[in-house]
């Protein structure tokens, strides 16, 4: 009956101890798991906003090819008049196809024709053809 007293003491020590404890209290295992789970946070966070950069620059460097072959193609087919190909660059200006590049420069160039550059016809638009060399 002793040992049982004793043992029963001592465990209600315990008891006492534990609730005394701030219950926030994060034992060693448990601090490296908060902060395994924190960094994995803060990995997929960081992979998340790296992915959505890359993929707007991509996006938009796709977005600027596609207007400078607008352009390339307009400007370097030898049986379009140098009025036609600056009312087509006009247009494709008015509508918004050309947003990327400097509009107000290929606006100011088209306004007047008699200036329009004629550009060589482009290896881009060869092989776009299916001719090349």
């Amino acid at each position: 009956m002793p040992d049982e007293r004793v043992g029963l003491r001592h465990r209600l020590r315990q008891l006492r101890r534990r609730k005394n404890e701030s219950p926030s209290k994060i034992t060693h295992p448990e601090r490296w798991l908060a902060l395994l789970g924190a960094a994995g946070f803060f990995t997929f966070l960081g992979t998340v906003i790296a992915q959505g950069v890359e993929s707007y620059t991509a996006m938009n460097l796709e977005r600027q090819k596609y207007e400078y072959e607008l352009i390339s193609s307009i400007l370097s087919d030898p049986e379009i008049e140098k009025n036609d190909a600056a009312n087509q660059l006009l247009f494709l200006i008015k509508i918004e196809a050309i947003q990327a590049l400097n509009t107000e420069v290929l606006e100011e160039a088209a306004s007047t024709p008699e200036n329009l550059p004629k550009l060589p016809e482009a290896p881009l638009n060869r092989r776009a053809a299916g001719t090349s060399r």
